[in-house]
């Protein structure tokens, strides 16, 4: 049976006034659930919005009027839209009086405060973008009285977030005024030099290759064991622990004295970074058993859920790749995603590896590739551009493994892209040579 609109709507108004569904479906000669359903359907349309009268006005203000907005603005900079409106000789809304104020530029800008050493953990998750743009900025900026202290605290932030690249560039350009910075800041940074070369190791270290990173190490160990007491310099011994001591006298004496102290001190916070420490030692010498244990007692001394916590499951899950316990090293690469705060890079490193795994394991192919294209952008945001290329890499190994040709056509471009890169170039070539086409081979 056809119901008429106007039959529709007197029975939904009768039903609003009235009640009793059962009666009227008697009456019209249709169902109960016909009538529950029209009611449904009538509740969900969107009700037209009000629209408030100022809004429907338009309000045109001549020279006089504009004029006397900026004047009112520049002689009391906290006025209000109201005090202004109250002013004016007609009745005007706020925003012909923000329009005239944006254009004489009197308009708030958005605030930015600097971060400081006393709180730079709390810029570890603003946008990446951000950071950069105020950073720019802050150069331009520098008769800002805590100009130094601003820019060694992003020196820490961008370290922290897997910056690489821009913390070691702001590494040298601290260096450039080693002494200034050196003079302001020596009260808050005791061993502010052996501070700066360790940093700038350690991003040295995952954004490039070379022998600076050696000589920015060495340098830190000399500075901090001049200007600490011991344990600090200790803190800082976990970046010579990475191997890079060329004789074995020199690492064994490092090592000694982590034992020494391990057994020594009972600050858990201290033992934490020396069994790291260890860790790393032995892992660079292909102990990978010996590493693993070190790395589990520092796991139990970190109850923490932050970038650390992952750092240490991080190491745990290369020494389990070594020793190809593979199912063991995607449950700690797992913890590195979930604990894994701000630092891009290292999330980006462990789906990176994860991938790595997955394709040794023989995952099915779209997990390796997923992995692979997350740790990819992850590696182009934080503009690290070595792993980056690493990444792609192993995005077109799988394809020509797959005989994916079309998308490893792609992948072979950006791989090439880096020829004219110094520092990749000779990567990227070798990289661009290793996924050749085949010529007999179509993709399937």
């Amino acid at each position: 049976m056809t119901i008429s609109n106007g039959t529709k709507k007197e029975i939904l108004k009768r039903y609003k006034k009235e009640g009793g569904a059962e009666t009227l479906a008697l009456e019209y000669g249709i169902s109960r659930d016909t009538i529950h359903r029209w009611m449904r359907e009538k509740n969900k349309k969107k009700k037209k919005r009000k629209v408030p009268e100022s809004f429907t006005k338009h309000y045109k203000l001549d020279e006089e009027d504009k004029r006397k907005i900026v004047t009112l603005k520049k002689n009391n900079p906290k006025i209000t839209y109201k005090e202004i409106q109250a002013q004016l000789k007609k009745e005007v809304t706020s925003g012909p009086i923000f329009f005239q104020l944006k254009k004489a530029g009197l308009t708030k800008k958005r605030n930015f405060k600097y971060p400081t050493l006393a709180n730079f953990q709390r810029y570890q998750n603003q946008d990446i973008h951000i950071l950069l743009k105020e950073y720019e900025r802050l150069k331009k900026d520098k008769k800002n009285p805590n100009y130094h202290e601003i820019i060694y605290s992003f020196l820490l932030i961008f370290r922290n977030r897997g910056l690489f690249k821009k913390a070691a560039t702001v590494a040298h350009k601290i260096l450039k005024r080693k002494t200034e910075f050196i003079e302001k800041l020596k009260k808050q940074v005791p061993a502010i030099e052996g501070d700066i070369y360790y940093h700038l190791g350690d991003s040295l270290s995952l954004s490039t290759k070379g022998e600076k990173i050696e000589a920015a190490y060495l340098k830190a160990y000399e500075n901090l064991e001049e200007a600490s007491d011991g344990e600090e310099t200790l803190e800082f011994v976990k970046g010579l622990c990475k191997g890079l001591f060329s004789t074995e006298d020199n690492t064994q004496g490092i090592k000694n004295l982590l034992l020494e102290t391990l057994r020594e001190t009972e600050n858990k916070e201290f033992k934490l970074k020396i069994n790291t420490s260890l860790g790393i030692f032995y892992f660079k010498n292909r102990n990978y058993d010996i590493a693993k244990k070190y790395f589990k007692d520092a796991f139990e001394l970190n109850f923490s859920r932050d970038d650390t916590l992952a750092s240490i499951c991080f190491n745990l899950a290369l020494c389990y790749k070594n020793l190809e316990e593979y199912e063991n090293a995607i449950k700690y690469l797992n913890l590195v995603e979930e604990h894994t705060k701000e630092n891009i890079f290292q999330k980006a490193d462990s789906i990176l590896l994860k991938g790595v795994l997955y394709n040794k394991m023989s995952k099915p192919y779209f997990q390796i590739e997923s992995l692979y294209l997350r740790s990819r952008k992850l590696f182009k945001e934080i503009e690290n551009n070595r792993y980056y290329l690493t990444a792609n890499w192993h995005l077109a190994k799988l394809y020509l493994s797959k005989k994916k040709f079309k998308k490893l056509k792609k992948v072979r471009k950006i791989i090439k892209s880096y020829f004219d890169t110094p520092e990749l170039s000779e990567t990227a070539r070798k990289y661009f040579e290793e996924v050749k086409i085949p010529d007999d081979l179509t993709e399937n």
